[in-house]
């Protein structure tokens, strides 16, 4: 990233600030406008909008657009903060999107009250106090990450383009509750990586095996260097967790709202692909390798095609099926949890049979 000057050229901005999020995250603002309005006409616009006149930014969520001031001293930040904080968090935030879906209903409600009808700003925000939706849209804009990730954004954006002063001198009196979310966000970026701090804030997930790479050493540092297998696998959807299987001593099962890793020590998984177990099956072969003894990966799923189909296998899982069944019945009735325990049970059964008549189906598509 190069250096700007004070006021640089927006679209010159824009275009680089846009390349560098697509290089990241395979994302940019794609439906966010700007609008960028002279000194003359901000009053105006910010009394016809009920926003106060002192702003010197502002992000509509209904129609997506940052509403620029001139010449304002902060002008790349407040690009920073209003058309790629909130554009990008609106666009593809899980939060942001459901902010957006909500603006939309409210504007359906809106027109359907006074079409055909004229009516004053008094009138509208009347309406909306009264109304349970824009209740819930002000929960929704009114959560303070909304907030804090368009000044994060700020404070990661003058970083990337060296005016972190400039950055400084605008929140020097920022509030410390403030601060102490921007600092989180710092410090969890610091430990973690990019990829990391965006994934956990709901952004979408699009990667390669090289960007899970670089994630997981940003995780895990260089306990990942033990790992003899890490396999992608699943659906690979951009808001669907990141599944990866590893075989490792050091790494464990890992689970948050965006990562779940399933893994196994090494004399574990040799078992496991003796018995033919369709948790460890499954991601073998239908997975893609990330990391450790790519020949080692090619091996087990030869073995898998090769190796006798044995007794133990067959009664292994018949063993945990019977387990699977015992486990869900321990929660209540239609809850997720009995429903997965007894997906597990009729999974399991259902490859004891299989390899009972001599069948390797190996994944869990060929099983259902």
């Amino acid at each position: 990233m190069g250096r700007m000057s004070s006021l640089p050229n927006p679209s010159h901005l824009i275009n680089e600030t846009s390349q560098h999020y697509q290089q990241l995250l395979n994302i940019k603002p794609r439906r966010t406008k700007l609008q960028i309005i002279p000194r003359d006409k901000w009053q105006n616009f910010c009394k016809r909008l009920n926003l106060n006149h002192n702003s010197e930014g502002v992000f509509l969520q209904r129609n997506l657009t940052a509403y620029l001031l001139a010449d304002s001293e902060y002008f790349p930040l407040n690009l920073f903060h209003e058309y790629f904080g909130h554009g990008l968090f609106c666009e593809y935030s899980k939060h942001g999107k459901f902010i957006e879906r909500l603006e939309r209903r409210l504007a359906r409600e809106e027109r359907r009250k006074f079409r055909g009808k004229q009516f004053t700003l008094e009138e509208l925000i009347k309406f909306r106090e009264q109304n349970p939706l824009f209740k819930l849209l002000q929960k929704a804009r009114n959560n303070l990450l909304y907030e804090v990730f368009a000044i994060w954004t700020e404070y990661y954006l003058s970083e990337l383009f060296g005016v972190g002063d400039k950055f400084e001198q605008k929140y020097k009196r920022t509030p410390k509750k403030l601060r102490d979310n921007l600092e989180q966000l710092a410090n969890f970026r610091k430990n973690y990586g990019d990829l990391a701090l965006f994934y956990h804030l709901g952004f979408p997930k699009y990667y390669d095996t090289d960007k899970i790479r670089i994630l997981l050493r940003n995780i895990f540092k260089d306990k990942i260097n033990s790992a003899r297998l890490v396999i992608l696998y699943g659906s690979r959807k951009p808001y669907s967790d990141i599944d990866l299987f590893v075989v490792s001593d050091e790494v464990g099962n890992f689970r948050n709202d965006w990562l779940d890793i399933y893994a196994l020590t090494p004399d574990e998984f040799e078992y496991s692909v003796s018995v033919f177990r369709i948790s460890v099956t499954d991601p073998l072969m239908t997975g893609e390798f990330v990391l450790g003894d790519e020949d080692y990966f090619e091996q087990k799923k030869r073995q898998l095609q090769e190796q006798p189909i044995t007794k133990e296998a067959i009664y292994y899982n018949i063993i945990r099926s019977r387990e699977q069944g015992i486990l869900a019945k321990q929660f209540p009735k239609n809850s997720k949890e009995r429903e997965i325990g007894n997906s597990y049970a009729e999974t399991y059964l259902r490859n004891a049979l299989a390899l009972k008549q001599g069948k390797r189906k190996l994944t869990k598509n060929l099983l259902s």
